[in-house]
């Protein structure tokens, strides 16, 4: 496979955002502020201007809400605790891997050029060998966006980009303990926990040509 910039013809960012927030929060003790726009992440590794109508976009997010008293219901984004990831969200990022399978199933035949961010899990390296092109001489590209001291897809066809390097996560290494709950200090924001009375669901988000010939029939 050539190293040739990504095309815009047939281009596919994946995002599991679940798996980066749980990273971060086993990483530091909880999600930290600032958490980037992973599509922006992915498309500074494009490493060429993009059309938006040329792209498609695979996320994977948790969203957490609550009934309001007038009963709607509320979604937040918390600063979630380590121990929210070990408790209400465990098994939430590998749910979140089981759907860009799924997703990545049906694109079948379509062969895009890839870029991904969302860790090495077994199943979504199959649903991505799937659509490797095996023909010789092909210049389809992937490439994996990878944090520091996690586990990558290995595999020569595949390029591997350390997200670092593109400008992303710049207090990666998050040195400052994090706040408790109940902070009486008044010093700096307070984390939030996940409360008993707050769903939690998996958000899908599936945008771009490629989708939109799935949903008119494609394979």
């Amino acid at each position: 496979m050539r190293s040739a910039s990504v095309s815009t013809k047939n281009l596919l960012l994946i995002s599991n955002d679940v798996w980066l927030k749980e990273v971060l929060a086993r990483q530091s003790g909880r999600v930290p502020e600032g958490v980037p726009d992973c599509v922006a992440v992915l498309e500074s590794a494009v490493g060429q201007d993009i059309e938006r109508g040329s792209m498609s976009v695979l996320s994977v997010d948790v969203h957490v809400s609550r009934r309001g008293d007038d009963g709607t219901l509320e979604t937040r984004h918390p600063l979630w605790h380590a121990a929210d990831f070990e408790g209400e969200l465990a098994g939430m990022a590998q749910r979140a891997h089981q759907e860009i399978k799924d997703r990545l199933w049906r694109l079948h035949g379509r062969a895009p050029d890839i870029i991904y961010l969302g860790g090495a899990d077994p199943l979504v390296r199959i649903a991505i060998e799937m659509l490797v092109e095996d023909q010789e001489g092909s210049d389809q590209t992937i490439k994996i966006v990878r944090l520091p001291d996690t586990p990558a897809i290995s595999d020569p066809r595949f390029q591997s980009i350390d997200a670092v390097a593109l400008g992303a996560f710049p207090g990666l290494d998050f040195p400052c303990e994090p706040e408790r709950n109940g902070n009486s200090a008044g010093e700096g924001r307070q984390v939030t926990e996940i409360e008993a009375e707050e769903q939690i669901e998996l958000v899908v988000t599936a945008s771009g040509p490629l989708f939109e010939e799935e949903s008119e029939g494609g394979t």
